[in-house]
């Protein structure tokens, strides 16, 4: 009797799972053909589709802690690595208030839409944005950029000024930054503190893909794929290292390149080149900043 005991309450086991099972292989065929229906309607005919097995439903963030807007550069060869950036910014295991704009700096992303809408139908909200400010826009106010490449920083200035004027905007902090890097999963975390004291500008360590010479003071090592040691001046500051608040960048009335380019149409190649290097150095005098000692991106 007690064999036959056991034994009905493993079938009872057996079928309760299979039913369970069952369920969840049903909800997760439903999402699946809700995202391929919404893919084929949005996609451009060279566009990429992505396919998604499921929604995630974000907590909501704390109201109190600032919100911080990822400002990214994109060009077409980001297409693969869009959605690793975002899912890796959005994986910390806390609610967290971001955003993030998506610049075409090239003029050539056709895809760049689908994957923005795609992006907001994962994370349940809208969290991701294309600019206005095409590179069409930012040619016909600059023409001399048609024999010019300047990495986007023009497209970055003009974007950055337009969403200071929008008032309806909710970007306290902001991050500047390239479709191909990648932040880790505490990034977030581990600046949310130091946002919370309202400070300017907060730095941190990364990796950099450059060959740095030998006896240089800011890496670890000589050669690629080293760390950096960030500090606030030329040659140890990237782009994406540092999170600016934006009304103190508003404050300074600074841009990359914009400025420049107004005073010296003819401006020298290689202050396009290192336009970051050359600012956030002057940006951060006089302002409240910190370095985390922790590589983040």
């Amino acid at each position: 009797p007690k064999y036959l005991m056991a034994r009905q309450r493993s079938n009872k086991g057996k079928i309760l799972w299979t039913l369970l099972f069952m369920v969840a292989a049903l909800f997760s065929f439903y999402n699946i053909q809700k995202i391929q229906e919404f893919t084929k309607q949005k996609s451009a005919p060279d566009a990429v589709v992505i396919n998604c097995d499921h929604v995630i439903d974000l907590p909501i963030p704390d109201v109190s802690d600032p919100h911080v807007c990822f400002i990214v550069r994109t060009i077409k060869s980001h297409e693969s690595r869009i959605l690793a950036f975002v899912a890796e910014a959005m994986a910390a295991p806390i609610p967290l208030s971001a955003s993030f704009h998506f610049l075409d700096t090239n003029g050539d992303f056709d895809s760049l839409a689908n994957m923005t809408e795609m992006i907001n139908i994962i994370y349940s909200r809208q969290i991701a944005e294309i600019s206005p400010i095409t590179r069409q826009s930012a040619l016909s106010a600059f023409p001399i950029l048609k024999d010019m490449f300047e990495y986007g920083y023009i497209q970055t200035d003009m974007h950055i000024q337009a969403m200071i004027a929008d008032k309806s905007r909710k970007c306290e902090y902001m991050v500047v930054t390239n479709g191909d890097n990648l932040y880790v999963r505490n990034f977030l975390p581990a600046i949310i503190p130091e946002m919370r004291k309202g400070l300017h500008m907060i730095a941190f360590e990364f990796l950099s893909h450059y060959n740095w010479p030998p006896g240089y003071g800011q890496v670890a090592r000589d050669g690629a794929d080293v760390q950096v040691y960030t500090q606030f001046h030329d040659s140890a500051i990237d782009l994406g290292s540092v999170v600016i608040k934006v009304d103190f960048w508003d404050q300074k009335n600074m841009t990359f390149l914009l400025d420049k380019v107004r005073e010296n149409p003819n401006i020298d190649v290689g202050q396009v080149y290192a336009a970051d290097g050359m600012l956030l150095p002057k940006l951060a005098e006089g302002a409240h900043t910190t370095v985390l000692e922790r590589v983040l991106f």
